[in-house]
């Protein structure tokens, strides 16, 4: 999630320098974070499942 969040400032900085080169760099930093985010929800789903089956 500290991914997203740093992508969501560097767009934020981006737009507000009009820096578009700053802007267009941050989409792929979020979208890195939502993969991992999604990632770690899936393993941790995984993880709780397998404790409740015990």
């Amino acid at each position: 999630m500290a991914l997203i969040a740093a992508g969501i400032v560097l767009s934020i900085v981006g737009n507000a320098s009009q820096n578009q080169g700053v802007a267009f760099a941050a989409l792929p930093v979020i979208g890195a974070g939502l993969v991992l985010h999604g990632a770690g929800r899936v393993i941790r789903g995984r993880t709780v499942s397998r404790m409740l089956r015990k």
